[in-house]
Formats: C-alpha cells, structure tokens, sequence
C-alpha cells in the first residue's frame, strides 16, 4: 500500500471511533424517558419529588387603562384597573380516596372588569 492510502485508512478509522465515542458519550447523558404520573389529573400538573402529590400552579394577571376626553366633563380623566390571580392545585391519593387542595389568591385595583 501506498502511503496515501495509509494516510486515507488511518484518517477514516480515525473518524469512525470519534463518532462511535460521541454518540455512546451521547446515549448515555439522555434520560431515560419516564411517564408523568400526575398526567391523570389534567395538563400542566407535575409530580412533587419524593412524595405522590401532583401540583399545578396558575393564574393570570390583567390590566386596563380608561382614557376619557376633557368634553367628557369628568374630573376623573385616565384610570388604571388591574387584577391578578394566583392558583395553587395540590392532589394526592389517600387511603380514603383522592384529596384536593386549592389555594387562590386574588388582588384587584380600581374598577377590574370595565
């Protein structure tokens, strides 16, 4: 064999270990994949580590701004509404059968909903 050809072989053997190296390097830093055991629940609940109790935390923040002309004659010509709430839903299986927690928290400035 010519030395150009060496050169070919050892550069393609070369390159073969480095991908076969990097995709079992790969394989092994993936997480095997585990089934969500709080998808029974509903979407966007997720399990507590360490315990069987399933939370999901939601809510939704608003906010509005009333503009009025001067010909309006009001006083009052901008106003600011807002209104916030925040959902915390906690399930869990017992002995009894399943035990649902719900903690809302709701705050509102000026007129919400106008």
């Amino acid at each position: 064999m010519t030395t150009g050809i060496r050169r070919r072989l050892r550069t393609i053997a070369t390159l073969s270990l480095m991908i076969v190296a990097t995709s079992s390097f790969a394989a092994e830093r993936q997480r095997p994949f585990v089934p969500n055991p709080c998808a029974a629940h509903g979407p966007g609940f997720a399990a507590l580590p360490g315990t069987t109790t399933c939370v999901r935390v939601s809510g939704y923040v608003r906010g509005e701004a009333d503009v009025r002309s001067s010909r309006s004659g009001a006083s009052d010509r901008a106003r600011l509404n807002a209104e916030a709430r925040a959902t915390l839903d906690a399930r869990t299986d017992t002995s009894a059968g399943p035990l649902r927690s719900v903690v809302q928290v709701r705050g509102r400035r000026g007129e919400a909903g106008r």
